[in-house]
């Protein structure tokens, strides 16, 4: 039993009992006392003491003891005569520092079996202490260097460490809180813009979503052997941007009916195999100013694009429309077909001259399906659109979508294809993934013209969403829809390949459960794409307004909120808030001039001129 006025240890402190009954009361040096039971300490020295000024200096023989003992398991209280040549409360609270110190001896829990350390460990011990104490001195020389704004090349890894940070892969940044910044990826992006490691061409977010920003290289089987439908008797165009690679819609018409084809891009990746997967992990292309992130490998593209080679394998979808521009009869086969390929603008002037008749008859019949659309509610909002591309150079160049009647062909037809297919679908019983939005009775409430009145409508708009049962989709003024033209870019339209290609072929279908997680999935992955390419568009508009340091252009007031206007610039396609000394109205046009650019923080800052 634990008498009175003895040198205990209570959880790693040094205690002094005072009185023992039940419970024994002891204090600490700092004169803090506490109830305890007898076997929540132990007891360090048979001496008396009554108080911690009692205890005194002692000159001891460390070495000799550590000498002997090397490698032995020996009691705390032999250990601390040994080297002291007492056991008294003094020896014990000079040898519980010693331990603490864990150099030559180890404590670990047992005070009746202090570990003798080896001299090999000891060595290990001293060497690693060692490096600790210059990789601290390092660290501080560091940060000294940072402070100053001044870049060593010496001290990569702390540079890395926070790069990685920046770009995400690291929660904390020990750099930041060293220097008292407050821990944001844009604090991190300031500062390594500030010590040149980055600069402005550095666009952290692709990074930053955590998506795969390298493109596959799987190898890519052949196309199986298997019957298809010929309809190289058709004329069939692939309209695309000029320098297009990837080419996946093709158009014909054929009489009363107007045929989209879709690169088959099924055949060669069916459900569950490694390609599918791949897709999965990817959800769609990442659509980036310096670069494309593909979901599927560009070996896929060379064999499924339609017009790259001279005939092309094609999931083709027939569809009518009637009197009243109402989708029917719609077909769906595996077929081969024979593109011609045309820019966006050689369409346009075929249509606009009369030189080509099919194409003609192509736009007026998407015509008739997009003015049905309208009638039906659908939104026709056309705010200004640019691209935004990087050239190999790192110069940012920003051209205008311009509106052209071969675009709004190629998108209606897109539509009634996904019109057709979703009517095709539920008309079998297929499971497939449904494009839907809700009605927004706020929309009829915009009652303002121009940029303005669109900008509103484009605000209230409600987000669009997959769904595994058809519903309607108020924005595109559609009863049913699915997107089923891009299976090559986005994961769903493969999914919607793969269960109608399967339907016609007669092979078993994913079941519901099946869809249900693969829509799951896509909703989860597809807002840090579109945040990925949002953020990194925004980037380069900046760094373009770095590289025009001049630059002045119209903006187009059209919101306003508590004094603060937003501004819609349409030449670069952003929109901009200010404060106006100076009352407008919407719809207004003022002239601005760039007068400041925080990349890190994606902000502009423009002045009104005259």
């Amino acid at each position: 039993m634990i008498e009175e006025n003895r040198l205990v240890l209570f959880k790693y402190r040094l205690a002094i009992t005072k009185s023992v009954g039940d419970k024994i009361e002891i204090v600490f040096e700092d004169e803090k006392s506490r109830s305890v039971r007898e076997k929540d300490v132990s007891l360090l020295s048979n001496g008396s003491i009554k108080n911690f000024s009692e205890l005194t200096t002692l000159e001891g023989d460390v070495d000799t003891a550590w000498e002997l003992m090397q490698g032995e398991i020996v009691d705390f209280m032999e250990l601390s005569e040994l080297i002291y040549g007492e056991e008294s409360p003094s020896a014990s609270a000079l040898f519980w520092e010693l331990l603490k110190d864990r150099s030559y001896f180890k404590y670990n829990g047992d005070l009746s079996k202090i570990e003798v350390v080896s001299e090999e460990e000891y060595a290990a011990e001293m060497a690693k202490r060692k490096a600790k104490e210059e990789a601290q001195k390092r660290w501080e020389e560091f940060i000294v260097l940072v402070k100053s704004g001044k870049f060593d090349a010496n001290y990569q890894e702390f540079y890395n460490e926070l790069e990685q940070y920046a770009y995400g892969t690291l929660k904390k940044s020990r750099i930041l809180s060293e220097i008292g910044k407050e821990q944001t990826h844009e604090n991190a992006h300031r500062l390594l813009l500030k010590l040149g490691i980055w600069n402005s061409f550095n666009n952290p977010y692709p990074n930053r979503s955590g998506l795969p920003l390298e493109n596959p290289t799987h190898s890519v089987p052949q196309l199986p052997n298997e019957d298809r439908v010929d309809l190289t008797h058709l004329t069939s165009y692939a309209i695309d941007d000029e320098g297009n690679k990837d080419p996946d819609d093709a158009i014909s018409v054929d009489g009363d009916t107007l045929w989209i084809h879709v690169a088959d891009c099924a055949a060669l990746v069916p459900e569950n195999s490694e390609l599918d997967m791949l897709a999965r992990d990817r959800i769609a292309n990442q659509y980036l100013p310096e670069r494309t992130v593909n979901m599927l490998p560009e070996a896929l593209v060379h064999q499924l694009g339609l017009g790259l080679q001279e005939t092309s394998p094609a999931f083709s979808i027939a569809v009518k429309l009637d009197d009243d521009a109402n989708v029917t009869d719609v077909n769906v086969v595996i077929s081969t077909v024979k593109v011609t390929r045309l820019t966006y603008r050689e369409a346009d002037q075929m249509i606009e001259n009369g030189s080509n008749e099919l194409l003609l008859e192509m736009y007026k019949v998407t015509q008739k399906f997009r003015d049905k659309r309208v009638q039906n509610g659908a939104a026709v909002i056309r705010l200004p659109e640019v691209r935004t591309k990087v050239d190999e150079n790192n110069n940012v160049v920003i051209k205008p979508f311009v509106g052209l009647k071969s675009r709004d062909l190629v998108t209606d037809a897109m539509l009634m294809a996904g019109e057709g297919i979703a009517m095709f679908a539920e008309q079998n019983a297929i499971s497939i993934p449904y494009a839907t939005q809700q009605e927004n009775t706020a929309l009829e409430k915009v009652d303002i013209d121009g940029f303005a009145g669109m900008f509103a409508g484009r605000k209230r708009f409600k987000r669009s969403q997959m769904k595994t049962s058809p519903d309607k989709h108020a924005g595109l003024g559609m009863d049913i829809y699915t997107r089923a033209t891009s299976p090559m870019r986005r994961y769903l339209d493969l999914v919607v390949h793969q269960q109608v290609r399967n339907f016609i072929t007669g092979k078993e279908l994913l079941s519901y459960e099946d869809i249900l997680q693969r829509v799951g999935l896509s909703e989860s992955l597809s807002g840090s794409i579109a945040q990925s390419e949002r953020s990194s568009n925004q980037h380069w508009k900046l760094v373009f307004l770095e590289q025009n340091p001049d630059w002045s252009g119209e903006a187009v007031v059209v919101d306003e909120y508590n004094g603060t206007y937003t501004l819609l610039i349409p030449e670069l396609s952003m929109d901009v808030r200010m404060k106006l000394s100076d009352p407008v109205n919407l719809n207004d046009t003022l002239k601005l001039q760039i007068k400041q650019v925080n990349v890190p923080e994606l902000i502009a800052q423009f002045v009104i001129i005259d």
